[in-house]
């Protein structure tokens, strides 16, 4: 047993696509599917989890759509997905703006709780458009990167 806060595992997974990506809200909630995924059986339900997601380039096409974004685990290929910590949304309204322009921006959104099973389990991103389409990677040259961490107890 390794002391309270020592990182017991690390996993990650980057994307390079070369391109955008549109996210529509008719959408998945998961549209990277497993470009961006990460395997990984957690030793113990008693240790913590540390999930990070870096999102190159969020452009939001007008002023009101915006990104909802969170984390979801499966321990089934993704036939279906449970919420990996303490809600579904972890980062809300990403690049909003309320005024005639839009901005372009990168998301870095991170949780942090329990560990939820030891049955092996897929990380993903959640990503959810709202009032319209969102485009990420606009600039067709970032980086997506998934960092997945199981921390002792």
């Amino acid at each position: 047993k390794f002391p309270a806060g020592h990182i017991i595992q690390m996993v990650g997974d980057t994307y390079n696509p070369a391109s955008h990506i549109d996210i529509e809200t008719s959408d998945t909630p998961l549209p990277l599917g497993s470009n961006v995924e990460v395997s990984i059986t957690f030793k113990s339900t008693s240790n913590k989890f540390f999930a990070q997601m870096f999102i190159p380039d969020v452009y939001s096409l007008a002023t009101t759509n915006y990104l909802n974004c969170g984390f979801q685990y499966s321990t089934d290929n993704f036939g279906s997905g449970s919420v990996l910590g303490v809600q579904q949304v972890i980062s809300d309204h990403v690049n909003y703006q309320g005024s005639t322009h839009n901005d372009l921006q990168p998301e870095n959104y991170m949780t942090f709780g329990d560990v939820p099973t030891t049955t092996a389990c897929k990380i993903r991103p959640y990503l959810k458009a709202v009032n319209g389409s969102v485009r990420i990677n606009a600039n067709n040259l970032g980086v997506y990167c998934l960092i997945v961490k199981e921390i002792q107890g």
